[in-house]
């Protein structure tokens, strides 16, 4: 399946959210999603597999700001990825479908990552051609540094991110779920975007396999080795609260709710 890329600079009708520019191999290209549009402003139009932008881009509401003294800092953000299709297939996990980008725009459907001057939706956004099941609650996900190095140890060295998580966050201790269930918080240059409720990530079978090396082992052959990777090991999940669009960097920190 070709990657959804959405061009840079393309055009849409912000009246009826229809494209101007031509079907391509790759779906209808179209605005970069925008900073300031309504929680509602994805349109999508399956027969073709385009986004666009539906609705007036809206003014910036202006939001309270936490002190500092209720928020610590958790790390920083070292990589940032997007999955451009389905890693999961006949049994395998293709970790070839990750993609590092420039920048992250996290939007309450999903995520773009900026790559090569295109924004690419990410495979788990509402509206891209491969997402199966869409839940609010589980469009970003995320992990650190010191859960990889505890799975290299148990496991096999990889790729850093090669879980699949669209955040890894650099840290020096093993995070728990109790650790961040407070609140969770990304501090970027242009301001704070507050998340969700965290949910631990489930290894699959096929995750699984690929870690330790065994691609014909069943699930039920894998059981010890995926409550290994269970309990936060191999990342966690969270919705994106809106209704506005937020840029993340690499260098931006994760902070936790303490009080």
């Amino acid at each position: 399946m070709a990657s959804y890329v959405l061009p840079v600079g393309s055009i849409h009708d912000s009246d009826r959210g229809l494209l101007s520019a031509e079907h391509t191999q790759t779906g209808y290209p179209c605005d970069p999603p925008t900073k300031r549009s309504q929680s509602n402003g994805w349109y999508c139009d399956r027969k073709h597999g385009a986004v666009a932008l539906r609705g007036d881009i809206v003014p910036d509401d202006p939001r309270g700001v936490e002190t500092l003294a209720e928020w610590t800092e958790l790390g920083e953000i070292a990589l940032l990825q997007i999955q451009t299709g389905e890693m999961t297939g006949q049994g395998g996990y293709d970790s070839s479908l990750l993609i590092p980008v420039e920048i992250l725009r996290l939007t309450p459907d999903g995520l773009f990552g900026l790559s090569d001057g295109a924004w690419i939706a990410d495979r788990h956004h509402r509206y891209h051609p491969a997402a199966r099941h869409w839940h609010a609650e589980e469009t970003l996900s995320f992990g650190f540094t010191s859960h990889y190095d505890h799975m290299w140890n148990l496991f096999r060295s990889t790729e850093l991110g090669a879980g699949g998580e669209n955040v890894i966050v650099v840290a020096d201790r093993m995070v728990e779920l109790d650790d961040i269930a407070g609140g969770l918080r990304i501090d970027a240059n242009d301001g704070q975007v507050e998340l969700l409720e965290p949910e631990v990530a489930q290894p699959c079978v096929e995750f699984t396999r690929f870690m330790t090396s065994r691609p014909d082992a069943t699930a039920r052959e894998l059981k010890t080795d995926r409550e290994k990777l269970g309990n936060g090991v191999r990342g966690f999940v969270v919705g994106i609260s809106g209704p506005d669009a937020s840029d993340v960097l690499v260098g931006d920190r994760l902070s936790i709710r303490t009080a």
